[in-house]
């Protein structure tokens, strides 16, 4: 990668000489990710001298607080993860570089021209090496392994074992297209690996895409996204030791505001209006607040809600919310297509190609009619589903395929009609998976996507037959 050579010597030189490093990561699931990489790679080399910035009030920019911190503790290296490339992050940089050498460790479209800033080493595959598939904390964990490569060759196995499960997790929780060998190879070594302290205690834990998706994501999302920054601090990033009892506390508040959450989601989803177009979906959430659901939790949580709208009507959801001034916006394709393109033109976006946040004027959102008619237009390009014929051995091989496809790819087995008992059929089926027995093999089903083809049944296949039952009906 660009520059990776200068960012490892520049560690080194602050690991060698004791010198203060203070580390500041983006307020997501890979931003967390990144921070736990670079505590987990200073616990492998024995490194007391570094501090952490809490985190305080969200921003997907760098935060003001990281200036103050480095000035406060005397930082001399302060390292930035999974953000610092967006317009905004200019000025901060420009603050941050007259008290501290910088290393930006990004995967965001730079914004800016980075050679204009002095005394910063910027990390990002998409500057120069347009190597699309890496999520903020492989950047992390690129440089981490870069450091052991260049300094302790003979223990480069062992940071591997450590540091590749969060990576694995940020990779898979960040939205970014996973079928390629990059992501085959560091899923493989996080099966190999071994679970880092700092999240050992989640439930089920373990190393596949479903845990990363629907139990290890959407906790610490959660938390974000609800404003308890508190739980995340003080279970992941204080400095005060925590006895099994008050990690117990912490995870139940955690699952508890999960919990919460998906309600809320689900009520205020079946609540709003929507305005369907054939690719794209628009919903305008501001006839919701001061109602019976706290505006908060609205605001809040617009991006889960354009999630469960896309997957509702399988195309693209653009969701609004009035804050008085101007509109928040949240944008998630079921496709993957790259929508932000579209968009970044028209509106202030920041974020990934089939998910972003960002802002429209008020005079935006009363055209927003022809713009939407625009991007219907432009977004005619789907991906058909994958139907592959039934057999035992393509079980399988659905299942570990499945671990580097998108989350929204879709693969349907067709299966003989014979072979689906009549107590089975679609109609019978709730929401949540349920298990049966199809000539002996275990297997999960799900309702929506059957269809009838003649003598054949095409079904969703959707995970592999190795996990718990309690995990897969937690997940669904």
């Amino acid at each position: 990668m660009t520059n990776m050579d200068i960012a490892v010597n520049s560690l080194h030189d602050a690991v060698k000489f004791g010198k203060r490093i203070l580390l500041y990561g983006d307020y997501d699931v890979d931003g967390l990710c990144s921070l736990l990489i670079m505590r987990q790679f200073f616990d492998l080399i024995n490194v007391k001298h570094y501090d952490i910035v809490k985190y305080k009030t969200r921003t997907h920019h760098i935060s003001p607080d990281v200036v103050n911190d480095a000035l406060s503790k005397g930082s001399e290296l302060t390292i930035i993860m999974d953000t610092g490339s967006g317009e905004p992050d200019l000025e901060e940089l420009s603050r941050l570089i007259k008290v501290s050498n910088v290393i930006v460790c990004d995967h965001h479209t730079p914004q800016f021209d980075y050679s204009t800033i002095d005394r910063c080493v910027f990390l990002n595959p998409k500057h120069l090496d347009q190597f699309p598939y890496l999520s903020g904390a492989c950047v992390v964990y690129e440089l981490c392994l870069n450091y052991f490569v260049t300094y302790r060759s003979d223990e480069v196995a062992v940071a591997k074992k450590y540091l590749s499960f969060l990576a694995c997790a940020a990779l898979y929780s960040d939205s970014i297209y996973n079928d390629n060998s990059y992501t085959k190879t560091l899923y493989s070594h996080s099966q190999r690996g071994i679970f880092p302290q700092s999240v050992a205690f989640l439930p089920y834990i373990h190393s596949s895409k479903r845990f990363f998706l629907y139990t290890f994501a959407p906790l610490f999302n959660a938390c974000f996204r609800n404003g308890r920054l508190d739980l995340i601090n003080n279970l992941l990033l204080g400095d005060i030791f925590l006895t099994y009892a008050d990690k117990d506390r912490y995870v139940k508040d955690i699952i508890k505001l999960r919990d919460y959450s998906r309600e809320v989601v689900i009520a205020i989803t079946k609540l709003c209006q929507s305005t369907v177009y054939n690719n794209i979906v628009f919903t305008d959430l501001t006839g919701l607040l001061n109602q019976n659901i706290p505006n908060r939790y609205i605001k809040d949580n617009k991006g889960l809600i354009a999630n469960m709208l896309a997957a509702k009507y399988k195309m693209c959801s653009m969701v609004v919310v009035s804050d008085g001034t101007q509109y928040l916006l949240s944008v998630r394709d079921y496709h993957n297509r790259d929508v932000f393109r579209l968009c970044r033109p028209f509106y202030k976006v920041g974020g990934h190609p089939p998910a972003f946040g960002g802002s429209m004027t008020n005079k935006d959102r009363l055209e927003i009619e022809d713009k939407l008619k625009f991007f219907d237009t432009k977004l005619t390009e789907t991906h058909k589903p994958n139907i592959i014929p039934f057999s035992y051995n393509a079980i399988d091989k659905v299942a570990r395929d499945n671990e580097y496809k998108q989350q929204k790819d879709i693969v349907l087995m067709r299966v003989p009609y014979s072979e689906v008992k009549e107590e089975w059929s679609p109609e019978t089926f709730s929401e949540r998976f349920l298990q049966f027995k199809l000539n002996s093999t275990s297997i999960w089903w799900r309702k929506e996507p059957w269809y009838r083809m003649g003598e054949d049944m095409l079904v969703h296949f959707y995970v592999t037959t190795k996990i718990k039952a309690d995990m897969v009906q937690e997940d669904a």
